[in-house]
């Protein structure tokens, strides 16, 4: 059953259904969604009395299937690599770092749920005992202030205060559980905080999926995450009418709370910049092979000169390539440099491409944001947050021939530079650079940006808070810019990714232009509205408005 149930829910993250049946499809996600969530809660509430191991298992196997239903679209950057083999592996490592770190948390719920939390004498699940001496009768629920000392458990007792109705113990730890799961899925040696319950609501853009999602600006997406999952256990698993009372409640604030937000104007400044953003739609398979590196290059400037003209009435201040637009190493000497400055003219470029720093004797690799100007090198961005497997291989010491390849045969090194970005005539904005965006940032009170490094805190709680904080940005930031290359994977891995980015711009309030290689390039207001859109597999160019606004 918890395999079935990680099957549906992982299932529930593709893509959305296409044109007027935005609508069907929002309903379908959330009620496939909601069946794989119910049966793996129902699955848990039915471990009576509790068991860790079998806590652990459940909660592997829920994680391992939805692991395996919801990413097999990146089968392709393995397919691409020439290293198909590694595909299950991969997800199999994947699976089995998810699943752990959701089945701990289930194992720890078990523990929480003693024995003689129980009464077996009940049918269904039972209210907790408040002592091994209460008795079965309804005075059962009746206690005072005295019987604190008699309380084999703190928790049952403050549980049986709040909602007296049976069993209400269940539904607040696995809620509990589900929000340090998906927490802990942004932090450590693995930050990758793909795919949360949040993100479901994140894949249409109708009216009633921005509404509640708006929260998030709030409380943030692993808030939301969490309450979705107490509301479905607090009506599906649990027999607490106090408890539904509170679930209920809590939805329909989260809904006001989203209109209202929606309703809110934006403060909008008076400076409009026109920004030209280009989709090449060079596939994969084009750029991995060596021999078409110049040809790319050249086909870039042709997309420059070519959507220039088209826009001649409004001159873009800034014209925007994806990530790795050039295939080849370069410096910041390079001549492609200088080729490129020729065809921008007054314009500011921005592209991606992989860079070596020829100061250092051994080579040190960088995905890098290069932004020129007529005047040269404006400024380059280097990547800081690194995508897992795709950048660098964990554990690679460990097994030194794991995942390399022709591609990646060494880890890719991680900037130090500040991401805010500030250029004559254009709106202080943030460098994002691909997987970078779908970590959680928070606005810092001065305009210095400190990226958190050095030595950690010791203990378990100090590490995971540390670990898991969000990073502290400019405040002077008005938009963010990300390119992004998704043309490694298949198509439900774009929508993915796009949601995700959604979710991060809501929370943030901050516009965002996106900018894809394959797709999908667009522009997303503070409120997460997609407002422009290139779609995926399509070679063009769009000019799009920049107003200075805040949320």
């Amino acid at each position: 059953m918890c395999c079935l149930g990680g099957v549906l829910y992982g299932l529930s993250f593709y893509p959305p259904f296409p044109g007027n049946y935005q609508f069907l499809s929002f309903l379908l996600r959330l009620l496939t969604s909601s069946a794989g969530l119910i049966l793996f809660c129902r699955t848990m509430a039915s471990l009576q009395p509790p068991r860790v191991l079998y806590g652990f298992i459940y909660g592997l196997s829920f994680g391992g299937a939805f692991i395996f239903a919801s990413l097999f679209g990146i089968y392709k950057a393995f397919l691409l690599t020439g290293q198909l083999l590694l595909f299950l592996p991969c997800l199999l490592f994947l699976a089995l770092y998810w699943g752990s770190i959701l089945g701990g948390a289930f194992a720890v719920q078990q523990l929480l749920l003693k024995e003689n939390a129980y009464d077996k004498t009940a049918q269904g699940p039972a209210r907790p005992a408040l002592s091994s001496a209460s008795p079965t009768s309804s005075h059962a629920s009746t206690t005072t202030a005295g019987d604190l000392s008699k309380k084999s458990n703190i928790m049952e007792y403050l549980c049986q205060k709040t909602c007296p109705e049976p069993y209400p113990m269940f539904t607040l730890t696995f809620s509990l559980c589900w929000f340090l799961f998906e927490m802990c899925r942004g932090a450590f040696f693995l930050q990758f905080p793909w795919n949360l319950t949040a993100q479901l609501f994140a894949f249409e853009n109708i009216s009633i999926a921005r509404v509640f999602i708006q929260i998030i600006h709030l409380c943030g997406s692993v808030f939301l995450s969490a309450l979705w999952v107490m509301f479905l256990a607090s009506f599906f698993c649990d027999r607490s009418v106090s408890l539904r009372i509170v679930t209920g409640t809590s939805m329909v604030g989260v809904v006001v709370f989203g209109v209202v937000m929606l309703s809110k104007p934006a403060v909008v400044g008076e400076k409009v910049v026109p920004l030209l953003i280009i989709q090449p739609n060079v596939s994969q398979e084009t750029k991995l092979i060596k021999e078409n590196q110049a040809s790319i290059t050249k086909e870039m400037i042709s997309l420059l000169n070519k959507y220039k003209k088209n826009s001649n009435k409004v001159a873009p201040k800034m014209v925007i390539f994806p990530e790795t637009a050039i295939t080849q190493f370069i410096t910041t000497s390079s001549n492609i440099i200088s080729k490129i400055q020729a065809a921008a003219g007054d314009s500011v470029v921005v592209f991606g491409a992989d860079r070596i720093d020829p100061a250092v004797k051994t080579p040190k690799w960088y995905n890098s944001m290069f932004i020129v100007s007529k005047k040269g090198v404006e400024r380059v961005y280097d990547k800081i947050k690194l995508l897992p497997f795709g950048e660098y291989v964990p554990l690679r010491t460990v097994f030194p021939t794991l995942f390399s390849s022709a591609t990646n045969s060494i880890d890719c090194t991680p900037g130090t530079n500040s991401a805010s970005v500030s250029i004559p005539g254009i709106p202080q904005f943030q460098a994002r650079i691909c997987s970078e965006m779908m970590h959680k940032q928070t606005k810092q009170t001065h305009a210095k940006v400190r990226v958190r490094r050095g030595r950690r805190k010791s203990g378990a709680l100090l590490l995971l808070l540390q670990e898991c904080a969000p990073e502290r940005v400019d405040p002077n930031n008005k938009w963010t810019l990300q390119i992004l290359n998704d043309g490694w994977f298949a198509r439900p891995i774009l929508w993915q990714h796009l949601a995700v980015d959604r979710l991060r711009v809501i929370e943030s309030g901050v516009p965002l232009v996106r900018v894809a290689n394959t797709g999908i390039s667009c522009m997303i207001d503070g409120k997460g509205e997609v407002t422009d859109m290139i779609p995926p597999g399509t070679q063009a160019g769009r000019m799009v408005m920049l107003t200075d606004t805040t949320r």
